[in-house]
C-alpha cells in the first residue's frame, strides 16, 4: 500500500499506520450499513433545532448536500464556515469552538 512507500520501516510508524488503515475501514463499513431511506424518512420529526455547520471548502461532502438536508429538517439553521475543507474543526479548531459556543449560548 501507499504508505509502506512513504514510511520508514521503523515498527512504531508501522503500527500508527496500521491503527489509521483499521479506522478508514471501520468506517467504511460502518457507513455501508447505514439506512439513508429510514434516516431522511424520520428527519422532519426531530423536534428539536439541528444546527447544520458546513465548511464551504468542503470537497469530500459538498455544501450543497448540507442545503438540501436543512429543507427536510422542520426546524434547522445553517452555519455556514468560509475556505475551510472537510476537517474544518481540525484545520481551525479555534474558528469552530468559538461557533459551538455562540450555539450552545442561545
Amino acid at each position: 500500500t501507499w504508505f509502506l512507500l512513504y514510511i520508514k520501516k521503523s515498527r512504531v510508524e508501522r503500527t500508527f499506520l496500521e491503527r489509521i488503515q483499521g479506522l478508514f475501514l471501520l468506517a467504511l463499513r460502518m457507513m455501508a450499513n447505514w439506512d439513508l431511506e429510514t434516516l431522511q424518512a424520520a428527519l422532519p420529526g426531530l423536534a428539536t433545532t439541528t444546527h447544520l455547520v458546513v465548511c464551504e471548502g468542503d470537497r469530500t461532502v459538498p455544501p450543497s448536500q448540507s442545503y438540501q438536508l436543512s429543507r427536510h429538517l422542520a426546524d434547522s439553521e445553517l452555519h455556514r464556515v468560509p475556505r475551510l475543507g472537510h476537517l474544518g474543526h481540525e484545520e481551525d479548531p479555534a474558528q469552530f469552538a468559538r461557533l459551538l459556543l455562540q450555539i450552545a449560548a442561545r
